[in-house]
């Protein structure tokens, strides 16, 4: 299918930082289907992280790899999605929740109990499944692309308006 989604359903992230932001679909048709705008929904957050990668490419900071790590890195599709949006592998942690485990370390150390959190993470962390970006794929998901990064700017204000009707 057609579709691109702005997954703006509470705000825009970054780059815009809108909190009166709200979602967007084009390209729906009679014969769409929930799988089909469930994917488009999957897409549009990698495109999302796309424009940030994209932007810090530009401030000098090249990111070469990604890590996937809690209730979507479970699945292999999303993490698919991720890898050739981005164009970039992603690997998924095998540790289920990232803020907990940061959060312990963090602790850890402010007790003195450690000296390097980042260092022990590095160490104890331990990896799954790395998904690689699939060259055979990347025109498809750059005409999207191309497509996405015109949206927002085009609609900012019709947007806004829709977030204030009654």
């Amino acid at each position: 299918a057609n579709l691109v989604v702005l997954p703006y359903f509470t705000m825009t992230g970054t780059p815009y930082l809108t909190s009166d932001a709200v979602g967007v679909c084009l390209g729906l048709r009679l014969d769409t289907n929930r799988w089909e705008l469930a994917r488009a929904v999957m897409e549009g957050v990698a495109y999302e992280m796309r424009l940030n990668q994209d932007l810090l490419a530009q401030a000098g900071v090249e990111v070469t790899e990604y890590r996937g790590i809690g209730g979507v890195a479970k699945s292999d599709l999303w993490m698919q999605i991720f890898a050739d949006v981005l164009d970039r592998p992603v690997t998924v942690l095998k540790a289920t929740e990232g803020a907990c485990w940061g959060a312990a370390l963090l602790a850890a150390a402010g007790l003195g109990k450690l000296d390097r959190p980042d260092e022990f993470a590095r160490r104890t962390v331990r990896t799954g499944k790395t998904y690689r970006p699939r060259p055979e794929v990347r025109d498809r998901y750059d005409q999207r692309l191309d497509v996405y990064r015109k949206v927002y700017p085009a609609t900012r204000q019709l947007l806004r308006q829709v977030a204030q009707l009654g």
